[in-house]
């Protein structure tokens, strides 16, 4: 069985049965995942250096933002606490030709030493841990001051919708829970918007038929400016599924 063979079967073990209507939204995230990273990298490198960096991915799951991290020049140690992803990181990682250190390791006893990494993904991740506290207290001690962490969680106005919803979810925040959390453990945060303007440009990358459609029609009726100055107010971010933050350690 070819490593690539090898990756697919780890993550079909995975994924809801195939009669599950998330089955295929999973599968297509997981499968898309070193894009989706490449995208994260950028935003971010507009704010932050990632080139030489060591970071640290947690709950890397198949691996795909790690690998893309390390694909733009970062040092990363990934980690997870299910067999399978690890062995679906290492199987990708290798496939793609890039070095990760992968770890199984729980995210609530990281076990890292202080000052030890220049920034952390927290990637769809914070959904699944009772003890986000605890994580994020550790990350405190173990990431250099003006370190950052990047985190994309789920808002909790769509808990409701089982959609977004896996077995594994604990929990999905309001912005002001984030605020707090990030707070406490002596970090700044800003929320970054500028995929979704990018996305006003390339209407194609929106996922979305229901709101690609809308900004079609914002553009045919030449109303960008109008779409445009909604994007930025502080209320839209509360219609978006993903929080998506940078939090830099002060």
């Amino acid at each position: 069985m070819s490593e690539k063979s090898d990756f697919l079967g780890y993550l079909e073990k995975t994924l809801p049965p195939p009669s599950d209507p998330k089955y295929r939204g999973f599968r297509d995230y997981a499968l898309h995942s070193i894009e989706r990273g490449t995208e994260i990298a950028k935003l971010l490198s507009r704010r932050v250096e990632i080139a030489g960096k060591e970071i640290l991915d947690i709950g890397c799951g198949e691996g795909g933002v790690a690998i893309a991290f390390a694909k733009a020049g970062a040092q990363v140690t990934a980690i997870d606490n299910n067999p399978d992803s690890i062995q679906m990181a290492k199987r990708r990682a290798q496939e793609e030709g890039v070095r990760l250190e992968i770890h199984s390791r729980d995210a609530e006893d990281l076990g890292f030493p202080p000052d030890s990494f220049d920034g952390a993904l927290l990637v769809d991740f914070l959904e699944y841990t009772p003890r986000p506290d605890l994580v994020m207290k550790q990350l405190a001690s173990m990431i250099r001051r003006g370190g950052f962490c990047y985190i994309a969680v789920l808002n909790r106005l769509f808990w409701y919708s089982r959609r977004y919803r896996h077995p594994r979810h604990k929990r999905f925040y309001f912005l002001g829970e984030i605020k707090g959390l990030l707070r406490k453990n002596g970090f700044r945060m800003e929320l970054l918007r500028e995929d979704l303007l990018e996305k006003m440009e390339r209407p194609e990358r929106i996922s979305s038929p229901f709101r690609r459609g809308i900004v079609l029609i914002f553009q045919k009726l030449r109303l960008k400016n109008l779409l445009d100055g909604w994007i930025r107010s502080p209320w839209s971010g509360w219609f978006e599924v993903y929080w998506k933050i940078l939090a830099v350690k002060k």
